[in-house]
């Protein structure tokens, strides 16, 4: 048989798919696609598309009565991951740069339909945004000024995906946690879905607003950044239960044996010695 050759000639790798081995893990680190803030804005007129900050909560009555500020993110998952991956790890961090607030907590929650980041760029510090330019989103518009949200403020899952305490000015990092996962697995599969979180703060009392540094911001390491563990798919994870091991081994054999498509690890249109050799190889770089 086909499949006892190959045993014969491969013994000391079998030796070592005995033990078994996890999947090997991969880590990828992303910095957004797009952010924006929209502020609470009866028409909707205000953006901050391309400025260097983001904000989230409550303004106090400097210049007017308080505004609720929420920022939007979104980073491209499904251009860096392969296809058919296992999402195993996701955390958030982002660079408090600024903040009128006392100690609460900031939320990641899912938006649930496409926005807008245009060249809006607000003056000095930022905080009042400017007027919006298409296709910035908005208080009422997903882009302005022509695609709208059901309701003003948004659209987004009814729970957070996740939620830190902040208090100053510092480095925050949300997760890991499932809903994180949850969602970045969810954009993997179906890249159409993945319109990114908005962060919220404390939106109830005054002088609750937090800046964060953007995406735009002329410092690189002060950016946002999505960190995603992974495990890519594995040819050779014959049961599918994220171990390479004897059994796969053993179902290897038998597509071997029996010529199958399925053992054709080289793709070349033979199943032969080259596709055993090929399942070691996997098995031992941990796919």
């Amino acid at each position: 048989m086909r499949g006892l050759q190959a045993l014969m000639s491969g013994a000391a790798g079998i030796l070592a798919l005995a033990a078994g081995a996890p999947l090997r893990a991969d880590v990828v680190v992303l910095g957004p696609a797009k952010d924006n803030t929209i502020w609470e804005d009866a028409t909707g007129m205000t953006a901050n598309g391309a400025g260097q900050h983001l904000f989230c909560g409550r303004s106090g009555i400097r210049g007017g009565p308080p505004r609720i500020r929420r920022a939007l993110i979104q980073f491209d998952v499904a251009g860096a991951i392969p296809a058919g991956s296992t999402i195993t790890a996701v955390t958030v961090t982002m660079n408090m740069s600024k903040s009128i607030a006392f100690a609460q907590t900031c939320t990641l929650t899912r938006i649930n339909r496409d926005w807008g980041e245009g060249a809006s760029d607000a003056l000095a510090e930022e905080g009042d945004g400017a007027q919006a330019v298409p296709p910035d989103a908005t208080w009422l518009h997903t882009m302005y000024d022509t695609a709208f949200w059901p309701g003003p403020g948004g659209d987004f899952a009814a729970a957070p995906s996740a939620s830190v305490p902040v208090n100053g000015v510092a480095f925050y990092t949300w997760g890991p946690a499932d809903g994180l996962t949850a969602d970045v697995q969810a954009w993997l599969d179906d890249p159409a879905s993945n319109h990114g979180w908005v962060l919220r703060g404390n939106e109830l009392g005054l002088s609750t607003s937090t800046r964060w540094d953007s995406r735009e911001h002329p410092e690189p390491e002060r950016r946002p950044t999505l960190r995603i563990e992974y495990s890519a798919p594995c040819e050779v994870d014959y049961t599918a239960d994220g171990l390479i091991d004897f059994s796969d081994y053993l179902e290897f054999l038998v597509a071997y044996d029996g010529s199958s498509p399925t053992a054709d690890l080289d793709k070349d249109g033979d199943v032969d010695l080259t596709d055993y050799v090929r399942f070691l190889d996997l098995y031992e770089r941990g796919c």
